[in-house]
């Protein structure tokens, strides 16, 4: 299961090609397919003595689609898993358009598979991982290796790979956090010093989905989480200053993976600011960074800052810094509203009142979570 082939000097592509797996979207329903020449796997048997081309398509399909039955993506999203190999002989050399796997003989020294490094656009994962999640293979023909006698474990991780998950063990080979004994550990150290081999019976969980149907997110193939419209009234300023009045707009996006990002504009009218300059009018843009919270349907998100709630405008201007660290804001169905104080540097106080309503696949009942 390791990352990069290390047992045999592989025929690669002069030129990258164009993709590589495939996307189909029919309502909601997700059809991954995943096209690949098998090189020298024409005439060669499985380990149970079936067609080797065949016993691959079947091993990866029955298992990540009996998990894609469980687990929907974006609580609605079905994904399904189809694997197309066509076996070729020993001397094939490669079509545009598919990945290219190595097949090697039992007891030739490629026993486990690799995937060669290729160009990805939008990398992402959780910190520490081997190899990050990724559209690399939505984006690329990839080329790895495998033994005929793989097996299903090692076989199931790999197809892992081309539909968009990293490796979940670090450079010491050891599990990160949270992914004990989960498909894409791999051959990795778990927590309590267990060991996860090629044998090993690795579980399939809600985050692995979740993480697949994040990629086909940011390749725009699927749209997922719920989007926020409101408006935001903060009142406050400098000590001994005239008090600032600032209104404006938000809008914010909860992704399938709990994470918040919007944007926003607030603008005041000061009849004299601190300096006794003459009115003026300003007006300054924001974006906002946040996490959802599934634990508690009531809330849409919480901050996880050390600062403030997760809004910041232009370096220059201070006022659309707001809120508290571990600040709320209650949700009541399509409703949610928020007033949070701010204390900047001590000297800067504001006391702000936002006010939202989802307009975007508002039935999703726990906001993030897919």
């Amino acid at each position: 299961m390791a990352a990069v082939v290390t047992a045999a000097t592989l025929l690669v592509p002069a030129l990258p090609a164009a993709a590589k797996t495939t996307v189909k979207v029919d309502g909601n329903d997700v059809t991954i397919t995943v096209p690949i020449d098998c090189v020298g796997c024409k005439g060669k048997k499985a380990r149970d003595g079936s067609d080797l081309a065949q016993y691959w398509e079947k091993t990866a399909e029955d298992a990540w689609n009996a998990a894609f039955d469980k687990y929907p993506f974006c609580s609605k999203y079905k994904f399904k898993l189809d694997i197309e190999i066509k076996a070729r002989g020993d001397d094939f050399q490669f079509t545009e358009g598919r990945h290219r796997i190595l097949a090697g003989l039992p007891g030739s020294g490629l026993t486990q598979m690799g995937w060669d490094g290729v160009f990805e656009s939008t990398p992402g994962g959780t910190p520490g991982q081997r190899s990050p999640d990724g559209t690399r293979y939505f984006e690329n023909d990839g080329d790895g290796s495998m033994g005929a006698d793989a097996t299903p474990t090692v076989i199931i991780h790999e197809f892992g790979h081309v539909i968009g998950l990293g490796d979940d063990r670090d450079d010491n080979g050891n599990v990160v956090t949270g992914r004990d004994r989960t498909v894409m550990a791999g051959g990795s150290t778990n927590s309590d010093g267990t060991r996860n081999t090629q044998n090993s019976r690795l579980k399939f969980d809600q985050q692995l989905i979740d993480r697949i149907g994040n990629q086909l997110t940011n390749l725009g193939k699927i749209k997922c989480g719920q989007v926020w419209k409101g408006t935001l009234h903060s009142e406050g300023g400098a000590v001994g200053c005239p008090t600032e009045v600032w209104d404006g707009r938000v809008a914010l996006r909860v992704t399938g993976d709990g994470k918040i990002v919007g944007t926003g504009e607030l603008a005041t009218t000061l009849a004299l600011d601190c300096a006794g300059e003459p009115a003026a009018t300003y007006t300054e843009e924001f974006t906002v960074r946040g996490k959802a919270t599934p634990e508690r349907r009531a809330l849409l998100f919480r901050d996880q800052t050390d600062t403030c709630l997760g809004i910041a405008a232009d370096p220059t201007v201070s006022i659309a810094c707001w809120g508290v660290p571990g600040g709320k804001i209650k949700r009541a169905g399509k409703q949610a509203r928020g007033t949070f104080a701010t204390d900047l540097a001590g000297a800067t106080q504001y006391r702000t009142t936002l006010k939202l309503r989802c307009v975007h696949n508002c039935e999703l009942a726990s906001p993030g979570v897919g």
